[in-house]
């Protein structure tokens, strides 16, 4: 296998770049998708190629994968240029990146995220892009797995676990030592499986619900009904309506409390203004 060590290519600090080396693991990862023979998919971080070269092995419909290290284009390139009736390579921030300019339908993403943006794709891909994708399978530093499976009443449950959980079932499905990468961190990874909950919009506009959310957890000291008076001028009875004791703080509070909360205010706003009309 070339592995970067192999390449002479010197990880960048500020790409929060460790590149994955070990075969059975990226046999593993690759294996968590059922399969990915003519299926459309879409790898974040090339990297130096290794799993993208096992992607291509399984004979996907169409990959692209998305490179923000230019000098890692080169190497990448090459996969293109081999496989060119369905490999894509684009260098690019997958912050900016339009997934369905590139895809007829969703594709399964995979990738060793960064650690340094890592919640920031997920937080990304939940919000802003939950139609774009089909199944998640992403690496994550241990603590952001842990906050992303998380239970309400425990600490490391928050704003990302109910994002995660309200659109998906994820799971942590392989736990990785430090080892493995080059260069070797300081903690552990695990892969994060996400499942697409394919009925989570139907009743609710999802922009309200991250909005709510979002509002709790960044005062989630305060008590829900302080957190939340902003948004309706009755909050008391609405919190009554969902059953959710006033003096609950976010992390108290279900996913399911979150969607009932924002089912009924959104219900209650739009019979608002009907009235004043």
């Amino acid at each position: 296998m070339n592995d970067a060590a192999d390449l002479k290519i010197l990880p960048k600090k500020r790409y929060g770049q460790n590149f994955l080396q070990d075969d059975n693991i990226i046999n593993n990862i690759i294996g968590l998708s059922g399969g990915l023979k003519d299926k459309n998919v879409l790898e974040i971080g090339g990297g130096t190629g290794n799993l993208t070269r096992r992607i291509i092995n399984e004979k996907p419909k169409k990959l692209v994968v998305v490179e923000v290290d230019n000098d890692l284009i080169p190497t990448l390139k090459k996969l293109e240029y081999a496989n060119q009736q369905n490999v894509r390579i684009i260098w690019g921030d997958i912050l900016e990146f339009n997934i369905m300019q590139h895809f007829l339908q969703p594709p399964i993403i995979i990738g060793n995220l960064p650690y340094n943006i890592s919640t920031k794709i997920l937080t990304n891909l939940l919000s802003s892009s939950p139609q774009a994708w089909n199944q998640l399978i992403l690496m994550f530093q241990m603590e952001v797995a842990e906050r992303i499976i998380a239970k309400p009443n425990s600490k490391k449950f928050g704003r990302l676990s109910v994002l995660a959980q309200y659109c998906s079932m994820p799971s942590i499905k392989i736990k990785i030592s430090n080892k493995v990468f080059f260069p070797t961190p300081k903690v552990k990874s695990a892969v994060v499986v996400f499942n697409k909950k394919q009925n989570y919009t139907n009743k609710i506009n999802s922009d309200l619900f991250f909005l709510i959310v979002k509002k709790c957890f960044s005062q989630r000291r305060k008590k829900i009904i302080n957190s939340l008076k902003t948004f309706y001028p009755n909050m008391s009875s609405i919190l009554e309506e969902c059953d959710i004791d006033p003096d609950s703080r976010a992390e108290n509070l279900s996913v399911e409390d979150y969607y009932k909360l924002a089912e009924i205010i959104q219900r209650k706003k739009e019979k608002l203004e009907i009235n004043l009309r």
